[in-house]
């Protein structure tokens, strides 16, 4: 669903971010499917402020968002990090996905986002 957010109405899109806050799997879910086409979300809805109240979306989101990294713009990259220095959920969810991911990256970057992640649990 998070794939084709950005296509839906108005109307439509409130009842999906609705429906985040009433189901826990399906805000798990919603957000690693968004993180993992963040390179392509339109931004209207500050998705990183939904997920500091939601931690399942949080989790799904940083999931997501760490399948996609590569591709992400780095100043999206940045805050992506900048999120995991604060919010336990959004970095368990980078874990997974980095873990998810780790073969298919750069070793430079590897090495950066496992730097920057190990700072931020000090």
């Amino acid at each position: 669903m998070g794939r084709f957010f950005k296509y839906f109405t108005y109307d439509v899109q409130n009842k999906i971010l609705k429906k985040i806050d009433e189901n826990p799997l399906f805000a798990y879910g919603f957000g690693i499917d968004l993180g993992h086409i963040f390179m392509y979300y339109d931004h209207d809805i500050d998705i990183f402020e939904k997920a500091l109240s939601n931690p399942f979306l949080s989790t799904g989101l940083g999931h997501g968002l760490a399948l996609s990294f590569t591709y992400i713009d780095i100043n999206i990259r940045k805050k992506i990090l900048k999120i995991s220095e604060c919010n336990h959920e959004f970095v368990y969810g980078l874990g997974i996905g980095f873990g998810r991911s780790f073969m298919e990256r750069e070793k430079n970057l590897n090495e950066l986002i496992i730097m920057q992640i190990t700072f931020s649990l000090i």
